[in-house]
C-alpha cells in the first residue's frame, strides 16, 4: 500500500515537472519571434480659425482623451495612440476656454491615418476629414 502511493506521489511529480516544462519552452518560443509590431499612430491636425483657445479631446469607445491645446487662430498637430483606435471610429470633442464644448461628426479611422480638423468661428461649420496612410 505504501508502495503504490509513492508510485502515485512520483507520477504526479513527473506530470507536473513535464507540465511545467512544457510551457516554459512555449513561452521562450514566443519570445524568440520579438515583439509584435506597432502599428502607428494616427496624426491628428488642428487649424483653428476662431479667435478663442480651444482644448481637443479625442473621444474613442466613449472616453475622451486629451490630445491638448489649439490656440486661436493657429494649427497644431498631435498623436493618437493606436491603441486608442479600437474600434475604428473616432470624434473630436472641441472645448474653448471661453463658450460651450461641441462634438464634431464620427469619423471612421485606422492606426496611421491623418485626420484634418477645422474649427470655425461657428461649430456648425467646423469640419473633419480623414486621409487614409
Amino acid at each position: 500500500m505504501r508502495r503504490a502511493l509513492l508510485k502515485t506521489r512520483h507520477a504526479a511529480a513527473t506530470v507536473a515537472l513535464l507540465c511545467a516544462v512544457a510551457a516554459l519552452s512555449s513561452c521562450a518560443s514566443l519570445r524568440r519571434g520579438g515583439p509584435a509590431p506597432s502599428e502607428p499612430d494616427t496624426i491628428i491636425e488642428v487649424e483653428n480659425r476662431g479667435f478663442p483657445d480651444v482644448v481637443i479631446y479625442a473621444v474613442t469607445a466613449g472616453d475622451p482623451f486629451r490630445l491638448g491645446m489649439v490656440t486661436g487662430s493657429s494649427t497644431a498637430k498631435f498623436k493618437l495612440p493606436a491603441r486608442f483606435i479600437g474600434a475604428g471610429t473616432l470624434q473630436i470633442l472641441a472645448r474653448p476656454i471661453a463658450g460651450r464644448a461641441y462634438m464634431l461628426p464620427t469619423v471612421l479611422v485606422s492606426p496611421g491615418d491623418h485626420v484634418e480638423v477645422t474649427l470655425a468661428s461657428s461649430p456648425a461649420q467646423s469640419t473633419v476629414s480623414v486621409a487614409p496612410r
